[in-house]
């Protein structure tokens, strides 16, 4: 139980730190370029979580 609350946390300040990155790369990028960039972090992320998930039902 205490190791899913970690995990809770841990997921919800990767997902706000990487919000954080996209609104930085915001400000800089051209707007096709970014979308591109945050396709990759969303196929990064999912990819992660499933990882996590494994690793947890193990």
């Amino acid at each position: 139980m205490r190791i899913l609350c970690i995990f809770k946390l841990a997921s919800t300040l990767l997902y706000k730190l990487i919000q954080f990155i996209i609104h930085l790369t915001n400000l800089y990028t051209a707007p096709a370029k970014h979308r591109v960039y945050k396709r990759h972090i969303a196929h990064y992320l999912l990819a992660t979580v499933k990882i996590w998930k494994y690793n947890l039902s193990k």
